[in-house]
């Protein structure tokens, strides 16, 4: 359907890594829009704020790159001609670039560029009423989504038979000890969760045929014991008979667990298994033959009915837990984004009201661009479904749906990602009916150099045909690989190395994980010497345990070390001291927490001061402290308090301690802000946040989930010694697919033990669909890991360690590991006779001497940084020149890095600043800049530090920040988030003052922007038209956070040259 002068209905890009998949989204957003699509009709999601950031700004660049080069334009021209046929006949000059980036800056407010998760809570904030969503609805972060699972499992124990659910709680840890019933039950219900939310009725239930009968069983066992008397097949026979006997005996006295395969003799194990019934290499006489035939189908019956009973038994869990999870959020205003997007789902919530939504939707999107699309859910397609419907459709005006994505890259499956929807997208929009797909394939790497393109076509190449792979594993393997085509690279010049390190085994018979993060420390510290400063290293594991684990060891190396992803706010001494506060505060009989209070450099400002240190204080002194905290709270506020010990505590913490002290603030003003709750509470939520890791360092760290779309000049891989199919103390539940991807799950069942799911077929195939799911999504993961290297590559695993035979051991087979050592004859060709320990390598090293295609070169000493774009003054738009081409241009002007940087500076220091009475030295507003601009040097910080204290002396900016009124509360980079009409609104304000009545409500607030523009002093009332919108957000959000009229809240810009304050008013 790609005619000329049209656009495609239907548009899927299966993109291997690194081949450009962002590349051809943008390419359709702008040839939409070059087309002259009005940006607001478009509507592009992926799966993370941070790719639809990367998406944005990737349009915006592209855009304005059109029109400052001429390179950059002619490429873009090609690439949108190639996506639609009729640009080819445009003309695409400097005039035409500097009018599409004109329609795409204009359209900035509306740009729907978001996560699916965004645009459903768009979608719901915007139709609450019709979807009878009550406008107070709230999304709750992840520290309340865990709470409310907690209080919900709590619930369902208090009001349901307490007894069967404990025990079904229990049978899934597998018998291990648990401190806490309700933790343990949220670990292993919120998949269960998951998987309930997508079931077909009846998935959950077994038909299996009834047991022979208590009759028959001690006919069997009479049978069995008499053969045991008469020791038919000799006395060894016999012994196995009598004791086989026993156990029947126990088994139907007992039943559960005690019919299990395991609890038997050899010789029910063969005959469970199918298998000849010897002894040695003997067979036994028929009619010992003949009885274990007949146990084996008792065992095997009575072990489907005990799988049958725990899958039901999980199934009430479930639906127990969900019902008053539902209703615990329903009567909080809570909801999960999760939870939005099932009000959107027809089949979940088949309401009629939801086609009068998508009918006024469709109304707005005419142009629908998916991108990772192998990562979206049956129920984000479902709840889209509609919306698709309409544009395959087609009708009068033009059209499209772009899905994007690759297969191979499918690692969400455990987050309800369902990369199917991909690979049979016609069927799966046909319906019946007949949809024409343009499909393109993009193979060919623009980030890879040779040498790794060369690995990743040797190792997954033959992923299909390992031998160590276990039938179910290697049926898996062998659909992945007919996903996988031949690799190839644009950058066939580019130097770089691979290399396979293999480390010793561990003594206790598995790998030796701390030998691997010594290897990892070795290799670090040999790149930071070789490599340029400028290029980035990324260490990259599968489990966070393990990314812990390499972070604190480069650390001790003296590696700058960044943890990318999100972690608990509470990994710090300074953060737990604050909430041994709130703890107190809540409960004065809890001496543990004013112990650590009296500890900690708190203890002057909580009343402690009076108790010696490292000494429990009594319990009249705790019961003081916590009246002291709590008058605190309740006077100032819990988020103004604790910003206060953060400022007290500043000079005696690291970075790392400031940012997660900066982060709790926060954390507790958004918590304290949208509903009234104790401090306990609020240490509660405080305990399950989590929070990003620090930015900046050397070297960065993360599991393979968080470097999905990140790229790194040298990449090293560990921890991959895990089965391809999971851990077996992982496995509850095995789940089948359906026919039709967009169908529900057709059977679930509790997981089999692995020697029945052979044996029991029906409920077998349910484990093995499991399994082959589970081991495409270890493939996808290794995929991930190892293409995210642009130069280097280097993959550390164990070495394998035999069997007695000769054999590979169980814990080596099936493993990425293994995979990685069979793609290189398990190091028999060792390269390197100085470093044994390397088992392959290919390629040189790359040194910094070599210049790199397309890699940008670190900037000489005294270089301009490079540019950045923003709009021009109107007084500069009028003085440009009339000529078309320059006139298209006018709109814009270069905004060099030094300005960019200088204002990141300003609002730094300001921000630490707060109250002017308030003292802050040197050390600190420069410590507060440089961990804002890591980059720059001391030098350059000092320079900005001087012009920090010059603005600070100016008689404006000097009345702005001094402290009126002793009730008036400061927030400095207050941040917040808010749904809005098709996504979601976050943003930070750099200064807000809010003012309280003697009860404690907000009775006023004022809030500040800062400026740092160089603008001529007579336009400085073009800021106020220029940034209306914004201003006009940031005081809606405010008056919303404290239940204000608009009126009562104060805005202001503040323009920093000029020491100048712009009131803004509707």
């Amino acid at each position: 359907m790609s005619g000329a002068g049209r656009i495609p209905l239907v548009t899927r890009i299966l993109a291997s890594a690194g081949s450009g998949k962002t590349f051809a989204l943008t390419s359709r957003y702008l040839a939409l829009v070059q087309r002259g699509v009005d940006p607001s009709r478009i509507l592009a999601t992926t799966f993370s704020r941070a790719a639809a950031a990367e998406i944005l700004a990737r349009v915006l660049r592209r855009a304005a790159d059109a029109v400052l080069d001429e390179g950059k334009r002619e490429e873009l021209a090609k690439a949108m001609a190639d996506d639609d046929a009729s640009l080819g006949e445009r003309s695409f000059d400097a005039a035409a670039a500097a009018k599409l980036l004109e329609g795409v800056v204009r359209g900035l407010p509306r740009l729907q560029i978001c996560t699916l998760d965004s645009f459903f809570a768009g979608v719901i904030g915007a139709f609450a009423t019709e979807l009878g969503v009550g406008a107070a609805l709230r999304v709750m972060d992840d520290g309340e989504e865990r709470m409310l699972l907690l209080d919900a499992i709590s619930t369902a124990m208090e009001e349901e038979d307490e007894e069967a659910l404990l025990a079904t709680i229990l049978s899934l840890v597998h018998g291990k000890r648990v401190a806490s019933v309700v933790r343990t039950a949220e670990q292993e219900v919120e998949g269960l969760l998951e998987i309930l939310s997508n079931t077909a009725p009846g998935a959950w239930d077994w038909d299996v045929r009834p047991a022979i009968g208590n009759d028959l069983e001690q006919a069997l066992l009479e049978r069995m014991t008499r053969l045991a008397e008469k020791k038919e097949g000799g006395g060894n026979v016999a012994k196995s008979v009598r004791s086989d006997a026993a156990k029947l005996e126990t088994a139907m006295r007992l039943g559960g667990d005690a019919w299990h395969p395991n609890r038997f003799g050899k010789l029910a194990g063969s005959a469970v298994a199918g298998d000849p019934i010897e002894y040695g290499d003997k067979p036994v006489p028929e009619s010992v033959a003949d009885a274990y035939r007949d146990l084996a189908d008792v065992i095997l019956t009575e072990s489907a009915a005990g799988y049958a009973r725990m899958t039901k038994a999980m199934h009430v869990l479930a639906t127990s837990v969900a019902m008053r999870r539902t209703r615990l959020a329903h009567s909080r205003l809570l909801a999960s984004f999760g939870d939005l997007t099932a009000l959107l789902d027809p089949q979940r919530n088949p309401q009629p009201e939801l086609a009068e939504v998508w009918f006024r939707l469709d109304g707005r999107i005419q142009h629908l661009l998916l991108d990772e699309f192998q990562d979206t859910s049956v129920v984000q397609w479902r709840a889209l479904q509609r919306l698709v419907e309409e544009i395959v459709a087609g009708g009068e005006d033009p059209r499209s749906l772009f899905a994007v994505g690759d297969v191979k890259q499918a690692i969400y499956g455990w987050r309800g990602g369902e990369p199917r929807l991909l690979a049979e997208l016609q069927d799966v929009l046909a319906d019946g009916a007949t949809v024409e797909l343009d499909e393109r394939r993009l193979v060919r790497s623009y980030r890879a150099s040779p040498c790794v393109i060369a690995f990743v076509n040797r190792l997954f190449s033959a992923v299909g045909s390992h031998a160590d792979l276990e039938p179910t594993q290697l049926a898996a393997a062998q659909r992945w690989s007919t996903r996988f085509p031949a690799h190839e690279t644009a950058i066939d010049d580019a130097p770089g190395m691979v290399e396979v390190v293999a480390v010793p085994f561990g003594d206790g018979g598995y790998p030796d994980l701390a030998a691997q993060i010594t290897a990892v420390r070795e290799r670090v510290r040999a790149l930071r010497a070789r490599l340029p400063a400028t290029a980035n290293i990324g260490v990259i594991a599968r489990r966070n345990t393990i990314v812990a684990r390499v972070a604190r060891a480069l650390q001790r190396d003296g590696h700058a070390v960044r943890v990318i992803g999100r972690g608990a706010l509470l990994d710090r001494e300074a953060t737990l001291v604050v909430l041994q506060a709130l703890r107190l505060a809540e409960w004065p009989g809890d001496t543990m927490a004013a112990f650590d209070l009296a500890c900690s450099p708190l203890r002057d400002l909580v009343g402690l001061d009076c108790v010696e240190p490292f000494t429990t204080p009594s319990l009249g002194d705790a019961a003081e402290a916590s009246r002291m905290l709590r008058r605190a709270f309740e006077s100032r506020g819990i988020a103004t308090v604790v910003d206060e010990w953060r400022r007290h505590l500043a000079p005696l913490l690291d970075d790392h301690e400031r940012l997660r002290l900066e982060q709790l603030v926060a954390v507790i003003e958004r918590l304290a802000t949208t509903v009234d709750r104790s401090p306990g509470e609020i240490a509660g939520l405080v305990g399950e946040a989590r929070v990003e890791h620090a930015a900046g360092g050397e070297v960065a760290v993360m599991n393979v989930h968080q470097c999905k779309g990140l790229e790194f000049d040298a990449v090293i891989v560990l921890d991959l010694e895990s089965k391809l199919e999971g851990l077996p103390s992982n496995r509850k539940v095995a789940w089948s697919s359906p026919s039709r991807p967009t169908d529900p799950v057709p059977h679930v069942v509790r997981w089999l033990q692995a020697d029945l799911i052979d044996r029991l077929t029906e409920m077998g195939a349910v484990c093995r669909a499991t399994i082959e799911r589970q081991t495409e999504e270890s493939l996808a993961v290794l995929y991930v890991a190892l293409t995210r290297a642009k130069r280097e590559l280097c993959v550390v695993v164990s070495e394998t360690k035999p069997t007695k035979d000769g054999g590979v051991r169980s814990c080596c087979a099936g493993t990425l590991a293994a995979l990685v050592r069979s793609a290189v004859a398990n190091g028999e060709e060792r390269p390197d006779p100085h470093d044994p320990a390397v088992w392959f390598r290919d390629g040189e090293p790359w040194s910094p001497a070599v210049a790199v295609e397309g890699r940008a070169a670190a900037p000489a000493a005294g270089a301009p940084p490079p540019p950045h774009i923003r709009p021009a003054t109107r007084a500069r738009h009028r003085a440009r020149a009339a000529s078309e081409a320059e006139s298209a241009t006018a709109s814009l002007r270069l905004r060099d890095r030094e300005a960019v940087d200088r204002g990141i500076a300003f609002h730094a220091a300001l921000a630490r600043v707060g109250w002017l009475d308030d003292h802050r030295d040197d050390v600190e507003l420069l410590e507060a800049m440089r961990i804002a601009l890591p980059s720059r040097d001391t030098g350059w910080l000092r320079a900005r530090l001087v012009e920090v204290r010059t603005a600070l002396e100016r008689p404006r900016l000097r009345d702005l920040l001094t402290r009126r009124s002793p009730r008036a509360e400061l927030r400095t980079e207050y941040p917040f988030v808010r749904v809005v009409t098709l996504g979601l609104q976050t943003g930070a304000i750099d200064r807000l003052v809010v003012h309280r009545e003697f009860g404690g409500r907000v009775e006023r607030a004022e809030l500040v922007d800062y400026k740092t523009d160089a603008i001529p002093a007579d336009e400085l009332d073009a800021l106020r038209v220029r940034h209306a919108e914004q201003l006009r957000v940031y005081r809606d959000v405010v008056a919303s956070h404290f239940g204000l009229a608009p009126e009562r809240v104060a805005v202001r810009l503040f323009a920093l040259a000029h020491d100048a304050v712009v009131e803004f008013a509707d």
